[in-house]
């Protein structure tokens, strides 16, 4: 994100969201280690996930792909709002076992000086690819943002 704030490296730009590719990728499974150093982290009982990992993990492997797909955008990321993640989860993601992702960009809206990203990410296994679904929901201030300085007056009560 830096490089490409500094115009030092130059994704390739699409016109329209809809012409980004979704990007697949399989992955090898987290170790244990960093699986029970992330459980850990977030305050959960180690024996709640001994046998899957915990389906909000997808962060360690998904925030680089919808980054990935966000720099084929033209928005600058530096200027990034995040907007928080919505999740489906269809069944557990077990642990040591390879991973088959796939992220894409699911809408983009613009209004009022703001752009809206969606990116859905999926998550699961070689033979259940569908078992997380993450929407990553993300803003960005554009150029053409103008704050409100107007001054709201609250209705009375009756």
């Amino acid at each position: 994100v830096g490089l490409k704030s500094l115009k030092l490296i130059h994704p390739q730009k699409h016109d329209s969201w809809q012409e980004i590719p979704e990007i697949k990728k399989t992955i090898s499974a987290p170790s244990n280690d960093l699986v029970d150093a992330y459980i850990e982290w977030s305050g959960a009982p180690l024996s709640l996930y001994d046998k899957t990992l915990p389906p909000h993990m997808f962060s360690q492997w998904g925030l680089a792909l919808g980054t990935e797909l966000a720099l084929q955008t033209s928005l600058n990321l530096v200027n990034v709002i995040n907007q928080g993640v919505s999740m489906n989860i269809y069944g557990e993601l077990p642990r040591n076992e390879k991973l088959q992702l796939s992220a894409k960009i699911d809408s983009f809206q613009e209004q009022d000086g703001v752009a809206r990203l969606i990116v859905k990410m999926t998550t699961g296994t070689i033979q259940n690819p569908k078992l997380v679904e993450a929407f990553i929901h993300m803003a960005f201030l554009l150029p053409s943002f103008k704050k409100s300085k107007q001054n709201k007056v609250q209705p009375e009560l009756a």
